[in-house]
């Protein structure tokens, strides 16, 4: 999706930047979703409704997502926050110009 390449089995990955601890948020899964299959790995939901993928990751801080952004080789943040502000867009930007692999 935020690199406008989707296709028919694209999953979505998702950031969901949290305090809550994993079991919070699989139990308000449940309710949105309530027939679908639930996987957790760690601090990734694998959500699988109707044959298609759902992987949230929660993250307390943006630098979680960096890595992950920037092997993605995403060319425009803004198509990639779903909720958000200017804010979480500078960040963003800012930690894909200053990202490292040292």
């Amino acid at each position: 999706m935020g690199r406008r390449e989707v296709k028919k089995y694209s999953d979505v990955d998702l950031f969901l930047k949290t305090a809550n601890n994993v079991s919070i948020v699989e139990d308000q899964i449940k309710n949105i979703f309530p027939e679908s299959e639930i996987i957790i790995q760690r601090n990734q939901i694998d959500v699988y409704i109707n044959n298609h993928l759902l992987e949230i990751n929660l993250i307390q801080d943006l630098k979680d997502a960096q890595l992950f952004y920037k092997k993605s080789e995403i060319k425009n943040v803004s198509n990639t926050i779903l909720l958000g502000n200017e804010e979480l867009y500078l960040s963003l930007e800012n930690l894909l110009k200053n990202f490292s692999y040292d």
